[in-house]
């Protein structure tokens, strides 16, 4: 195929991504504004901390982290260079799409699956959090297997690592394949070099933390035993994922149709395969450890969908072509079985500069830090936007930022983080959750009074009656 034909195709991902995350800029996902307040306080002079003074690792993604972190020092800002980080991690994605399907001479059904994924909801809404990342250095990992490239190949494995762990179950299924297929390509410098990017990063952790690891494993995996999210709730409660194509019934039907007929015509296709067998691993994991089912963790099952359906789409327009001998009926047909999903898929699209943040904790965050002291404490269940806004010593409930709290919850003992930190303020819905049982407990001893926030409705903001 022509090289201009490629450029073309780089240039209308590029464009696309770059409208969709400008309309998408003013969404933040609560647990990214973790990392941000992270970010902010590192280019500030705090320290990589959550808050100033307590050294505790909250970061699930080193690799995502320390990226913001350079790009942020340069730009001496936070949210912006997000947007723009991800961005670039999503057009650069779609371009990767575009090389893996052009190894497997399937240039066309590469370019579909790619504008899919560019113009899709779902890879919008996970901006701030490593998922775009995890996303290009997990293709960057299938890409270089596809080209046998071995030092590229064990280098962005040991990149994948750094950038969610759970990309372990990518480079096992590589390797087996390596195993079976390429095993004269087998050398122990190759596990030798991914073996170093982990353990560099875990001296640092050890040095700058006390810990080898993040505490972030630990938190989900209380969450899990808790009990609180319900029995399978990574499968049971995915329901709500549907709200990722608005919900729209008929469009719903025809991306997962278009995915079952490129699953049925193409299954033996290895990167089908490799992504099946990726999804499927990440599935089993999530649900052996009965973590709950945060929209971030499907990341790879979303890539797997959007594959799926750029093949099934091709097959359907192979078929049409087939069955219809004149070029006019076959783009008279084409159109209108593709007018309806494509007018969906860019009216989800557009509808994406309706997002915005989460209206009450934002309202909440503004609050704290416009009526309480600078060394105030405030304890909350979801910290990201109360954290971010209000500028304040925060007490993550859940224990994500700060130790013990996790063991708290796993244990079932879902009022002791109160005997630890004492907090001065607490934002708790209304009613309260689980998490949140010791609240009217401390309303009825008369430790704690409500206090008056406009237009606040479904929180309520707790203040200590021990603080003058």
């Amino acid at each position: 195929m022509n090289h201009s034909i490629y450029y073309t195709r780089y240039i209308i991902l590029a464009v696309i991504g770059c409208l969709l995350a400008a309309l998408n800029s003013n969404v933040h996902v609560d647990d990214a504004l973790i990392y941000y307040r992270y970010i902010e306080n590192f280019i500030q002079g705090n320290g990589l901390v959550y808050n100033t003074g307590e050294r505790f690792n909250a970061l699930t993604s080193p690799l995502y982290i320390y990226i913001s972190i350079l790009l942020s020092s340069a730009t001496r800002e936070v949210v912006l260079t997000q947007v723009c980080l991800n961005a670039a991690l999503m057009i650069s994605s779609s371009i990767v799409i575009l090389q893996i399907f052009r190894k497997l001479d399937l240039a066309g059904t590469g370019f579909i699956a790619a504008l899919i994924f560019i113009s899709s909801k779902y890879f919008y809404s996970v901006f701030g959090l490593e998922t775009n990342l995890f996303i290009l250095v997990s293709l960057l990992c299938i890409y270089f297997y596809l080209q046998l490239n071995m030092n590229a190949l064990s280098v962005f494995c040991g990149i994948l690592l750094l950038t969610r762990g759970e990309g372990l179950f990518l480079l096992i299924i590589l390797f087996l394949l390596l195993y079976k297929y390429h095993r004269e390509l087998l050398k122990i410098k190759y596990l030798a070099i991914i073996a170093i990017f982990v353990l560099l990063n875990s001296m640092f952790n050890y040095y700058y933390y006390g810990e080898f690891l993040p505490h972030t494993l630990s938190v989900k995996i209380g969450q899990g035993s808790s009990g609180l999210w319900g029995r399978y709730s990574y499968l049971l409660g995915a329901d709500y994922l549907f709200g990722m194509f608005n919900n729209q019934a008929f469009y719903i039907l025809f991306i997962f149709g278009a995915a079952i007929i490129g699953l049925i015509k193409n299954y033996k296709n290895i990167v089908v395969l490799i992504l099946l067998f990726f999804t499927l691993s990440l599935s089993v994991f999530y649900l052996a450890l009965n973590i709950p089912g945060y929209h971030w963790y499907y990341s790879i099952h979303f890539l797997t969908l959007f594959v799926l359906c750029g093949f099934g789409i091709s097959e359907i327009i192979r078929f049409v072509n087939a069955k219809l001998k004149t070029r006019a009926l076959q783009i008279t047909a084409i159109c209108l079985i593709f007018i309806y999903p494509v007018l969906t898929q860019l009216e989800i699209a557009r509808l994406l500069q309706n997002e915005k943040p989460h209206a009450q904790y934002k309202l909440a965050g503004e609050w704290l830090k416009e009526n309480t002291p600078e060394n105030s404490v405030v304890a909350a269940v979801e910290i990201g936007h109360i954290g971010w806004y209000s500028k304040r010593n925060i007490v993550d409930i859940l224990g994500l930022t700060n130790p013990h709290n996790a063991e708290f919850i796993s244990s079932g003992h879902f009022s002791k983080w109160y005997e630890v930190y004492k907090p001065d303020f607490i934002v708790a819905h209304n009613p309260p959750w689980p998490q949140e049982e010791i609240i009217p407990v401390l309303i009825s001893k008369g430790e704690f009074t409500e206090v008056s926030v406009t237009g606040l409705k479904d929180y309520k903001i707790l203040k200590s009656n021990n603080l003058h």
